[in-house]
């Protein structure tokens, strides 16, 4: 049961990250028509600046779990190649429970809270005239972080069974 589990956050994570990877094209787009229009027509586009820093947040914040999936993150693995393998096995346990589950579940937490908050009081972008509504960035920011801490559960169960998890203890 746990497999199907895997590879359904797994394929959700892959498939997000590259659907949310299309959106450089656009974003590439907005900010070169931005350029040309203050250059040209000293004016501005008053959705680029609201469009960019949306764009980025989704390509991301979705592809967080995509990239534990893939073992992209960066690692300070000076230390962690030299060290014995339960002493590794030791070191990676309390990484994942105290460097990532407590404060990526707490990030989870306080997003869907904010997102909650965004619907209740109808949250506004309030940097721009264009003030795009601010619940759906939220979700996708929720849904980022919830498929990042899940991949992190993949990853983590993936570490356990390796070497039939003897010794970590």
């Amino acid at each position: 049961m746990f497999d199907k589990f895997e590879k359904i956050v797994t394929d959700i994570n892959h498939v997000t990250a590259r659907a949310a990877s299309l959106l450089i094209y656009p974003l590439v787009l907005v900010i070169l028509a931005e350029a040309f229009v203050r250059h040209f027509f000293q004016s501005m586009l008053f959705f680029a600046y609201d469009f960019g820093w949306m764009s980025f947040t989704i390509i991301a914040f979705v592809a967080g779990g995509y990239a534990l999936k893939n073992d992209v993150h960066v690692k300070a693995d000076i230390l962690y190649n030299v060290m014995p393998k339960r002493v590794k096995k030791i070191v990676t346990i309390f990484c994942y429970v105290f460097f990532f589950f407590i404060p990526v579940g707490v990030v989870v937490y306080y997003n869907f809270r904010a997102l909650y908050i965004a619907i209740i009081i109808g949250e506004f972008g309030q940097f721009t005239p264009w003030a795009p509504p601010m619940w759906p960035i939220r979700t996708i920011m929720c849904f980022g972080f919830l498929m990042l801490f899940l991949q992190g559960i993949v990853k983590f169960r993936e570490f356990l069974k390796k070497d039939g998890g003897e010794g970590i203890c």
